[in-house]
């Protein structure tokens, strides 16, 4: 079955679906309410619109505070391949049953088995990692350099910014591991790596 879902978040998937139902729950008897779903997302769905891509495009605090921004994180965003997903259906509740990586021009965003989301309540758990193109990562290392030369007023920035982002280069690609919870609507967005501030090395604390 081919279907193109939009959701309130202003996604437009084109989706091909197959469902496996048991009806009865085999111990019970009763009726089993659970559905698992094999969905694959196409190549030019997009999303645009998604409060956690607009925290991670760096108004979280603790990227603005070391002076990163990823703006092409909250443009909308094409899906570049296909990407097969496995989900169970319970109660208003989506669960992802496999990993996924979806790919698209400006970043890849991994999502992990066990991520859910309820449709009703807008609810949901997320735990995963964005991984901006090289193109978006070099121009976050460029405005690190400059936030660097303007606020701590250091005409070689290297050093600083090395020590910024150290461990969030991964393929010399600028990579968010993070989590996010609540409502999905406006989430509880966090960083799951510690990063300095500027302010930090403003005051030598870290210098």
């Amino acid at each position: 079955i081919e279907k193109s879902i939009s959701w309130s978040f202003n996604y437009l998937f084109k989706i091909i679906s197959k469902g496996s139902i048991v009806p009865f729950v085999a111990k019970t008897g009763l009726i089993n309410p659970s559905v698992n779903y094999n969905l694959t997302l196409k190549a030019g769905s997009y999303i645009n619109g998604l409060s956690i891509m607009d925290a991670l495009s760096g108004t979280l605090p603790v990227l603005s505070n070391a002076g990163i921004k990823l703006d092409g994180f909250s443009k909308k965003a094409d899906l570049s391949n296909d990407v097969n997903i496995i989900i169970n259906y319970f109660s208003n509740k989506i669960t992802l049953l496999n990993q996924i990586t979806i790919p698209t021009p400006n970043y890849d965003l991994t999502l992990e088995k066990n991520n859910w989301v309820h449709l009703e309540t807008n609810e949901h758990y997320f735990k995963g990692g964005v991984l901006a193109s090289k193109a978006e990562s070099d121009k976050a290392i460029s405005g690190v350099d400059s936030a660097i030369k303007t606020q701590l007023k250091i005409e070689n920035p290297a050093e600083i910014r090395n020590k910024i982002l150290g461990n969030l280069i991964k393929e010399e690609r600028v990579n968010l591991p993070f989590t996010s919870n609540g409502n999905i609507k406006s989430p509880n967005v966090s960083l799951m790596i510690e990063l300095p501030s500027l302010l930090e090395f403003g005051k030598g604390v870290l210098i």
